[in-house]
């Protein structure tokens, strides 16, 4: 007997159902840690303020545009 009697058929399913289960949980949780999530509007203004490319009068300006919608 293989394998406790399960012979060739159950060992095919078993392989097949951890395959099927690890593959299904590791792409997800892959996918999850490398998908940048989208930055709002006023998040991209604070990071062209912090790098020097809009100055404090445009940043207060867009900012309070942004708060006005």
């Amino acid at each position: 007997m293989i394998f406790f009697g399960m012979g060739f058929i159950g060992i095919l399913f078993m392989v097949l159902f951890w395959g099927g289960l690890i593959g299904a949980i590791f792409p997800a949780q892959n996918n999850r840690l490398t998908t940048p999530q989208p930055l709002s509007t006023i998040e991209i203004v604070k990071q062209r303020y912090a790098r020097g490319e809009i100055t404090a009068e445009e940043y207060r300006e867009i900012q309070q545009t942004l708060n006005s919608q």
